[in-house]
């Protein structure tokens, strides 16, 4: 998405009311993060920009890109909503989710979540 699309977003918005005072706007398709932080510190105030209600962003993801790299500080700035996309233990997950070289992605996306300080990791016993 470009930021003129994330513009014109913002410009429809503030002809929405929610019918709570909130609205939630997801972030998904693929890697949300691989836009770069550079970006969403763009899309973020302007999508916010003159509304009169509050804005939860929630980003989809598949840890395969570190959320250390995207910056922690900055989710943890804006309250975005992480979810994580795991499909149970690695030899579940890992028949669905692989890397563009054919591997399975379970590993990688522990070690992201694991990473990460804005995560509450409670393994099930």
């Amino acid at each position: 998405m470009s930021l003129a699309t994330v513009a014109a977003t913002a410009g429809f918005l503030r002809g929405v009311t929610p019918a709570r005072n909130e609205l939630t706007i997801g972030w998904h398709g693929n890697e949300p993060l691989v836009a770069g932080i550079k970006f969403y510190e763009k899309a973020f105030p302007t999508l916010g920009d003159g509304l009169n209600y509050r804005i939860q962003h929630n980003m989809q993801n598949k840890m395969v890109h570190c959320l250390m790299a995207v910056g922690c500080a900055f989710l943890h700035k804006w309250n975005v909503d992480v979810g994580v996309s795991i499909d149970g233990p690695a030899w579940i997950h890992d028949l669905n989710r692989r890397s563009r070289s054919g591997r399975g992605t379970h590993d990688q996306a522990m070690r992201g979540v694991r990473g990460c300080p804005i995560f509450v990791y409670e393994p099930l016993a």
